[in-house]
């Protein structure tokens, strides 16, 4: 049922390719070729290896007893961080690790801790605006003199440099947002190929909803991940296109969203299908984890999320055969731009003990290096690195590396929202406010343009 891929080498191969896209939005004309057959044996150790080469010397670290904090995004995989802090104190009993897991979103759960200058060491943060401003004001600290800095892909190194050309950021890998289905429901309601355009998508959900299926599950409840999948299509779909230039214009507020057409269908697209009546019942509570519990067991037939829940919702555990696709947000006669962009990544700190920073950054080459596959094989997430400094068994399962392949055989692609939005822009309250019918699209689209003199 489930295909995984020991070619690892080949497909970050693939992958360094596709990272031409990542520089904020890119065009390109040449396809990826996934079928590499490089040898991979040097790329099979077991887990523990030392994949950055020797992450931290343990000479240049303090010896007194420390106690280090750890904020950490990871719904999906809670037990992950624990995992890496248990090997970590273990290689050092001097160190404390006291793990905390953010809710929302990365910058929500930041927001009040930046506020009172007491930075946790470790911590998950999303490219943008938002973490560059908390780097120039000196609240992260500088990773440019760590070995995980220097081994990434250069493209989506780019993506965490601040403002002042501060690196502040690792990235967690490179994702996109994928539509998971169940292939079992799709044949019985005589769905022989995953529909190509929204038009197609509509069509589907017809048939499904006919058969006695719930089409998808909407995460009304969550606006984080309305924003990652269904908003930031939309933007890469009728906003951005793939132009760079669109972007920047965001960036620095010089787009004026009122009265955009383009923006009034992200929007409106962003909301239609729980309103369409394609939905599970209760959408507008229902929250991540309660997302992808509906469909692991088989109450949805989709479900719009991150490639960073492949190593859940791709698992032998499940009872079915999924598929996984790119959402189809695209009109019939149009091509595709898909949504390419670094998952939420690492920042460290810069407000505790000397003592507290060393091994802030300890830990942090500790994720990205020797304690690599206890981040990486559970989440099936791809590599962000570059593919000689990777000496750990890498775990991707066949289907994320064909879909990824496909994403890169399109002619432009753009990146998830919060790499260019501006903080001011609460798009995920705008988002509620669509849901509840207490603003129009109209209304919201002013939202936006009043957000940014705040």
């Amino acid at each position: 049922m489930k295909k995984r891929t020991s070619h690892v080498l080949a497909i970050l191969l693939a992958v360094c390719l596709l990272f031409s896209m990542l520089a904020g939005c890119s065009s390109k004309s040449a396809k990826t070729d996934t079928q590499d057959t490089q040898s991979t044996a040097a790329a099979e150790t077991t887990v523990g290896a030392d994949t950055q080469s020797a992450a931290a010397s343990t000479d240049n670290l303090p010896k007194e007893n420390v106690t280090i904090t750890q904020l950490v995004w990871m719904p999906d995989n809670p037990d992950i961080p624990l995992a890496v802090a248990d090997a970590f104190m273990k290689k050092y009993p001097n160190v404390t690790i006291d793990t905390q897991m953010q809710s929302g979103s990365p910058e929500e759960s930041i927001q009040p801790k930046a506020a009172a200058k007491q930075m946790p060491d470790l911590l998950s943060i999303d490219p943008g605006s938002y973490a560059s401003s908390l780097a120039d004001e000196g609240l992260l600290m500088d990773l440019s003199d760590t070995k995980c800095c220097n081994n990434q892909l250069e493209s989506v190194a780019s993506q965490f440099v601040s403002d002042k050309g501060v690196k502040y950021g690792i990235s967690g890998g490179l994702c996109t947002c994928l539509i998971y289905y169940n292939k079992d429901m799709f044949a019985d309601a005589g769905i022989t190929e995953f529909p190509s355009n929204y038009q197609e998508l509509l069509d589907a959900c017809k048939k499904l909803k006919a058969k006695g299926y719930t089409p998808m599950v909407y995460t009304g409840g969550d606006a984080n991940t309305l924003s990652n999948a269904n908003f930031s299509y939309g933007m890469s779909q009728y906003l951005i296109k793939g132009d760079s230039k669109v972007t920047d214009q965001i960036k620095k507020n010089e787009y004026t969203f009122t009265g955009d057409e383009a923006l009034k269908k992200v929007l409106d697209r962003t909301i239609e299908l729980p309103l369409q009546g394609y939905c599970n019942d209760g959408w507008a509570s229902t929250g991540y984890d309660e997302s992808c519990q509906m469909f692991t067991a088989g109450d949805v037939a989709m479900i719009f999320n991150g490639t960073w829940l492949a190593g859940s919702l791709l698992s032998d555990d499940v009872g079915f055969d999924v598929g996984c696709a790119l959402p189809p947000w695209n009109d019939k006669g149009e091509d595709l731009v898909p949504v390419v962009s670094s998952e939420t990544g690492f920042a460290c700190g810069n407000t505790g003990s000397d003592a507290q920073k060393a091994y802030a950054k300890a830990l942090l080459e500790f994720w990205n290096g020797e304690g690599y596959a206890l981040y990486q094989n559970p989440r099936g997430l791809v590599p962000a690195f570059n593919s000689d400094s990777i000496s750990c068994k890498i775990v991707l399962d066949q289907r994320i590396a064909d879909v990824i392949a496909k994403a890169n055989s399109y002619p432009s692609s753009s990146p998830l929202y919060f790499v260019y939005l501006p903080t001011a822009i609460d798009q995920q309250k705008i988002i509620q406010e669509l849901l509840l019918g207490t603003m129009t699209t109209s209304e919201a689209c002013a939202a936006f343009d009043a957000a940014k003199g705040k």
